[in-house]
């Protein structure tokens, strides 16, 4: 059964009881992580791009593949990594409150509905205006990076 929890903007988060997590505040739904190795695993990491700076890495090719073929994940085909405002609620490096993070901590907080997070960089969609390059949050550090290769491997989180 659904159970919900405050997101500390005026509205709630939502556990589906599907392998999702909703967000009253923006409407987004947000893939929760596991910790059981199957592909929603918090310790896998992918590409963004296999060097010519296209979304063709991992996170493309195998993470967000599978998540949209039939009969896709939770029902839905249209899984895709969250932009950095979605992630931290700001365009600019630094630190920044809204998203589904709060990076103004220490150590950025996310909350426990969404699943085991791991302490490192995960991607977003976002690039940079240097294509080689495109915007991470880090749970370790608080801070949204800009100076991560595309052809690095992080961690991802779906987001529809």
């Amino acid at each position: 059964m659904p159970f919900s929890v405050s997101n500390g903007k005026g509205g709630t988060y939502t556990d589906n009881c599907n392998g999702t997590v909703t967000d009253s505040t923006s409407g987004l739904i947000w893939e929760k992580k596991t910790d059981d190795g199957g592909i929603h695993d918090k310790d896998d990491t992918y590409t963004w791009s296999t060097g010519d700076n296209s979304f063709n890495g991992t996170a493309a090719t195998v993470f967000l593949a599978t998540l949209n073929t039939a009969p896709c994940f939770a029902g839905s085909c249209d899984w895709r990594l969250p932009t950095i405002v979605e992630w931290s609620g700001q365009e600019a490096i630094g630190f920044a409150t809204g998203g589904i993070i709060d990076l103004t901590v220490a150590a950025p907080v996310i909350n426990a509905i969404f699943g085991p997070t791991a302490s490192r960089n995960y991607w977003s969609s976002s690039s940079q205006a240097d294509p080689a390059f495109a915007w991470t949050v880090n749970f370790l550090n608080g801070y949204d990076s800009n100076n991560l290769g595309k052809t690095g491997t992080y961690y991802v989180r779906a987001v529809r």
